[in-house]
């Protein structure tokens, strides 16, 4: 269901409501909306049964839904919506990409300024790396992403500093359709460097994020961010990247949502390539070449179908369940008991963020519990998803793996 498309507001409201000043995660909203059926059900029920449905909601949280809605914040969203050109795009709706409402935890609502919606029939590849390329890096950069788009594929990427910057930039270069993925409202231009980048693909290409008009810029946005590139994607390349790098967050996904993860492959001596490498040994797809994602995708072992009911990927046709008219896909998560000899080669450091992690924990809770900033955390957590010793549930919650 659009806004723009929708005479009866009164419903879809109440889940704008809802997203916006809840202050509730993806994974609490979908099972909130599952349990109590409605919005309207959620603003009446008590914090004892709120509570019971999620143990982790907030005291912030549970307060501002027993407060009930805010329809003024509603209205003035809306209003700034039609202001600036956006379009405000409910998972109920069928314009929403069938591909990213299949992840774990879906955007509930995407804000959308540009070409909307894309073709039916339209591939995209999520295309990803460092913020400080190297010449290597973006020319190797420059020339799959061109000849990507010759063949007809979408380019998605975050709009960052660095690789970002060269796959949105070569694409419109070359005359075809990009995607930008921001981890703020799409009222904020961020980094400010590029925007002029951010201009041309609001005129020619797409601009796209979850969060809320007025939302700032901040680091625990840029994961969730990382998500959506790799859930609307058919597979992520990843150019150059680090250790350390978020791009690597983002082939993380790609691997939990079943999509292809490709990956340049880099000089040894090249300590901006380390990532790649390390993804290349755990079974990313080697690329030189544009064709060598191309001829990948249509052997049908990687391709995903972005629209209808049902969503393929690796070569599988998953049934997506649908609540009322929303779509999202729960996975168990895998038990494994094989990790005692990595654990004890642990550096202190991230042995010690293992430990505490016996229990589901946020970013926000463990930067709590450990006194490590959440910068700091994200590299340890990503080490230690890497070597499989802990995994990453609905919610942003990180736990061990048994």
């Amino acid at each position: 269901m659009d806004f723009e498309q929708n005479n009866d507001h009164s419903a879809i409201e109440m889940l704008l409501s809802l997203y916006i000043k809840g202050d509730v995660g993806p994974a609490s909203y979908f099972r909130l909306l599952k349990y109590f059926g409605s919005a309207d059900s959620v603003y009446q029920a008590s914090g004892t049964e709120l509570k019971a449905v999620c143990p982790h909601l907030t005291q912030k949280a549970l307060k501002n839904i027993m407060a009930g809605p805010d329809m003024q914040a509603v209205d003035s969203q809306l209003t700034r919506c039609k202001e600036m050109g956006i379009r405000l795009v409910s998972i109920f709706s069928s314009e929403y990409p069938r591909a990213l409402a299949s992840i774990s935890s879906p955007p509930p609502f995407l804000y959308i300024k540009g070409r909307w919606p894309l073709p039916a029939h339209s591939r995209a590849i999520g295309v990803v790396g460092t913020r400080k390329p190297t010449d290597y890096g973006k020319n190797s950069g420059k020339e799959i992403v061109s000849g990507l788009v010759k063949e007809g594929y979408v380019i998605v990427s975050g709009l960052a500093k660095g690789i970002d910057t060269v796959a949105h930039q070569t694409t419109l270069d070359v005359g075809g359709h990009t995607v930008a993925v921001l981890g703020c409202g799409l009222d904020r231009v961020y980094p400010a460097c590029n925007k002029k980048l951010f201009t041309e693909i609001a005129d020619t290409g797409t601009l796209v994020s979850e969060f809320s008009l007025g939302e700032a810029p901040a680091l625990k946005n840029f994961p969730l961010r990382n998500r959506i590139i790799s859930g609307m994607s058919l597979g992520t390349l990843v150019v150059e990247a680090g250790l350390k790098s978020g791009a690597l967050i983002t082939a993380q996904y790609a691997r939990r949502q079943e999509r292809a993860l490709f990956a340049v492959p880099g000089s040894v001596f090249n300590r901006s390539a380390d990532g790649n490498n390390r993804l290349l040994q755990n079974g990313a797809r080697l690329v030189m070449h544009p064709q060598d994602i191309s001829h990948y995708l249509k052997s049908n072992k990687g391709i995903a179908i972005l629209s209808g009911s049902t969503f393929k990927a690796n070569g599988k046709k998953h049934n997506l369940e649908v609540m009322g008219q929303k779509t999202i896909e729960n996975k168990p998560v895998k038990k494994t008991n094989k990790h005692k000899n990595v654990i004890k080669l642990l550096p202190e450091t991230e042995k010690k963020i293992y430990q505490q992690l016996g229990e589901a924990l946020s970013l926000e809770k463990l930067s709590q519990i450990s006194g490590s900033a959440p910068h700091v955390l994200i590299s340890i957590l990503l080490n230690l998803e890497m070597k499989g010793l802990i995994t990453r549930q609905p919610g942003s919650l990180y736990c061990q793996k048994m």
